[in-house]
């Protein structure tokens, strides 16, 4: 488990404006579980709530709308809802192979 202030260092370190805003949304959302930080910052970059605008070097925030954002704080749930926007033939190949790997 990381804590708040190393979710807030990281996304200082990567330039995000309002870090300490995102840092303590992010930290209460993941419980600190470090895998989860990760997906979470990649989930919310991939909806376009991270943005650079107008060449700065800082990277900006939709603070209010990611405070609306519905995702859920449990690791497995939010993982199975990102699994679920994969395309047919990646399910199907994941589902074929799961035996495998277990």
């Amino acid at each position: 488990m990381i804590e708040n202030e190393d979710v807030c260092q990281l996304l200082q370190d990567s330039r995000i404006k309002n870090f300490k805003d995102l840092g303590a949304l992010i930290h209460t959302k993941t419980k600190g579980n470090s895998f989860f930080v990760h997906q979470f910052i990649k989930n919310i970059a991939d909806r376009g709530f991270i943005a650079n605008y107008k060449e700065s070097i800082e990277w900006v925030v939709e603070m209010k709308e990611m405070q609306e954002l519905k995702i859920s704080e449990n690791v497995v749930d939010f993982m199975q809802q990102r699994i679920q926007k994969f395309d047919k033939e990646t399910l199907n190949v994941l589902s074929k192979n799961w035996g495998k790997w277990s």
